[in-house]
């Protein structure tokens, strides 16, 4: 969603865009306006060691043909970050990272490359994060600058939640790091206390068993009548203005746009503390 943000940003800037991606386009795109080019590279599932070749072609193909001269990277953990900061880099090109969540995120999921990715970083240019904490962090790689995200585009004004019932909302990937389960063994001391209390779950994990899973996990703790579970949507405008108080269970986040939206309707949020995101930082 940030991507589709930030590209009309940079074409009324005078930039020309490319939106390189390893995935087809889907329904569950956000718009890309139309002007902007598209290229597909393999994925780095079929880009393994043996035949990275194929995939450094494909970088060479789409930089030439399209007269590219800097590569805004956001795939900031990939495991082949180091190979394509070397390619791109080795092709003139500028190379910008786009780090979207918190560097302790390396080592709270124990990725196999954590250690190696702050070498990758000394290759970039410049890295772009959401919160000054980041900044200080991977400053110690290589020149990096704190941008906030486009916070006018995404939350235009709209009404207010008039917070005049009992509905929780839950808004978010069904996640391992989201911890939606979380939400339903916290919902449930609520609804010992608050019993016309309600729960609404947006959101879709990456496999069905993520919702499927969820649900089962509602119907054995006795909330399948409370909880309602709507699945994604690209507009949560009528979730936030019908709801009364927003929970927020994940473990860590980069800039959680949830946290944001939920703001801008007035809802009130109960979350973990997360002291170095920059919208709680006061």
């Amino acid at each position: 969603r940030v991507i589709s943000l930030l590209i009309p940003i940079w074409l009324e800037m005078g930039y020309q865009v490319v939106l390189i991606t390893e995935d087809p386009p889907s329904d569950r795109e956000y718009p890309i306006p139309p002007q902007v080019k598209r290229a597909r590279i393999p994925t780095v599932q079929e880009a393994t060691r043996t035949n990275y070749r194929k995939r450094a072609l494909a970088w060479q193909s789409v930089i030439r043909t399209c007269g590219i001269d800097t590569i805004v990277y956001a795939a900031h953990v990939c495991d082949l970050l180091m190979w394509d900061l070397c390619l791109i880099k080795a092709l003139g090109c500028n190379a910008i990272l786009h780090s979207h969540t918190t560097y302790s995120f390396l080592y709270l999921e124990k990725l196999p490359n954590r250690y190696l990715l702050p070498h990758a970083y000394r290759i970039a240019d410049r890295i772009v994060t959401l919160s000054r904490v980041y900044s200080e962090y991977w400053g110690n790689f290589c020149p990096a600058y704190y941008i906030p995200n486009p916070l006018e585009a995404l939350c235009p004004a709209g009404d207010l939640a008039p917070l005049n019932g009992q509905n929780i909302l839950w808004v978010g990937r069904l996640s391992a790091e989201k911890q939606p389960y979380d939400a339903l063994r916290i919902f449930a001391l609520v609804k010992s206390a608050v019993p016309h209390a309600t729960l609404t779950v947006v959101g879709a994990g990456e496999t069905p068993e993520a919702l499927s899973d969820l649900k089962e996990f509602a119907r054995q703790e006795n909330l399948a009548d409370s909880v309602f579970f709507e699945g994604f949507h690209k507009d949560v405008t009528p979730y936030y203005t019908h709801a009364d108080v927003l929970l927020f269970t994940s473990q860590y986040e980069g800039f959680p746009m949830v946290l944001l939206e939920a703001k801008s309707y007035g809802l009130p949020t109960v979350l973990y503390d997360l002291p170095y995101l920059e919208m709680v930082r006061d």
